[in-house]
């Protein structure tokens, strides 16, 4: 049949031949999968870190609060243990802006948050730590242009960063309304506000007439401007004044 060899037909010295090519052949997968299998086990022994920021909100009585973190994990097997996050900005001027990478080199629009100053800080395999953006930074995220987290051993890892936009985006927010009303047996407070993509509505007043002690709150949430703006309208002048009057009990 063609396609098969006869190896009857085939002299000793042929049949070696083919005998040897066969098994170098074997022989060189082997290798090289042996040396992949090491390489692979290498890397994974090495000290590595996972950074992200992390804009997050906290909102309280219908004011958000900016809570962003850099979050960074041990994904390798050797202990790492961190000294610093370090902020690059971007010069004021243009000209600065062309030499950047120098400035830093030589510390210049960079400094760094102190992670061990109270003690050191040590990822294992497989843990993580987050750590809050100070405050005195929040303020100018804008110009950040790069954020490295520093171990120890010198080695930057760096934390990928968003473009201008994207950090626009993610940590937009702010108030778009306010009301405060009260009657002889109600008190209530009605507060919109933006967060990146959503709208929101928190309405809060006393449940018992009788109790202005006792609270509930509800939160409305709009992907579209249009839609929060019609149901502000509808609670400002239907069903807030009812709410006040006693005709309704709450808000919905």
């Amino acid at each position: 049949m063609a396609g098969w060899i006869d190896f009857s037909a085939l002299t000793g010295t042929q049949a070696v031949a083919i005998w040897g090519a066969v098994t170098g052949t074997i022989g060189t997968i082997t290798g090289i999968l042996g040396l992949w299998l090491r390489f692979r086990h290498q890397k994974r022994d090495q000290a590595r870190l996972k950074c992200e920021a992390v804009f997050d909100f906290e909102v309280s009585n219908g004011i958000p609060r900016p809570k962003y973190k850099i979050v960074v994990r041990c994904v390798g097997r050797r202990p790492v243990t961190l000294d610093a996050i370090e902020y690059s900005y971007n010069p004021p001027d243009l000209k600065n802006r062309l030499f950047r990478r120098r400035l830093w080199r030589d510390g210049k629009f960079r400094n760094a948050d102190d992670l061990s100053r109270l003690k050191p800080v040590s990822l294992s395999e497989g843990e993580k730590k987050e750590f809050s953006i100070e405050e005195r930074r929040v303020a100018h995220l804008d110009k950040v242009a790069k954020v490295c987290v520093l171990d120890q051993t010198g080695r930057r890892w760096q934390v990928p960063w968003p473009s201008s936009k994207q950090l626009a985006h993610q940590t937009r927010h702010g108030e778009l309304d306010r009301i405060e009303e009260e009657s002889s047996h109600r008190t209530c407070k009605v507060v919109g506000y933006y967060l990146k993509d959503n709208f929101y509505i928190l309405a809060h007043w006393n449940k018992e007439p009788s109790n202005k002690s006792s609270f509930i709150s509800r939160t409305f949430r709009f992907d579209r401007k249009d839609a929060y703006e019609r149901k502000m309208e509808g609670i400002r002048s239907n069903l807030l004044p009812k709410l006040l009057a006693g005709d309704i009990e709450e808000i919905t």
